[in-house]
């Protein structure tokens, strides 16, 4: 059974609002590994802002946010270092234009987890396989100009490009 102390995300008493308008008001929850949590409600509800909030892209006013075991919200806490192991898709997401497909799958795992390119395009040509997006131009140059993806194969690129990070948690945004 899963009790709070083994949580990967513990969340408690967050709270946060912009000017008069409270967004999220005394959330208490746990999130454990393994585990696929759904969080669902209207348009304008905090779903968003809750994710933000879970790796300090939006700072909470009040509450504690642990992450393994962490609590992330204490002063000197090096947030990046644990936003290395966080995975973040939103609804506006951005690929980098003036790069190719396999450059924006490389570009975090060879700069942030320090992997060779040769290890970071194997992985990416490995993971676009599992998706079938592996047989279309990978390097046409930028995705700006000469190759342009749909937007359902934009999507897929940007999950592919939290996962090839190997984060511990992954979110994501979806309307």
């Amino acid at each position: 059974m899963a009790t709070t102390s083994n949580a990967l995300i513990r969340v408690e008493n967050l709270e946060k609002a912009f000017g008069d308008l409270e967004v999220l008001k005394g959330i208490t929850t746990s999130f454990y590994e393994g585990e696929t949590v759904c969080i669902i409600g209207a348009s304008g509800g905090g779903k968003s802002t809750f994710l933000r909030c879970l790796n300090l892209l939006e700072k909470p006013e009040k509450g504690q946010i642990f992450f393994d075991g962490v609590d992330i919200t204490a002063k000197g806490v090096n947030i990046d270092q644990h936003r290395q192991k966080m995975g973040m898709v939103f609804q506006h997401f951005n690929l980098f234009p003036h790069l190719d497909v396999l450059r924006n799958l490389t570009l975090a795992p060879i700069h942030v987890l320090g992997m060779s390119p040769t290890e970071a395009e194997s992985m990416a040509l490995e993971q676009l396989e599992l998706v079938g997006l592996s047989s279309g131009p990978l390097h046409l140059g930028c995705l700006q100009n000469r190759f342009r993806i749909c937007l359902g194969d934009q999507k897929v690129l940007i999950v592919i490009i939290h996962l090839h990070r190997q984060p511990v948690i992954a979110a994501g945004v979806h309307t």
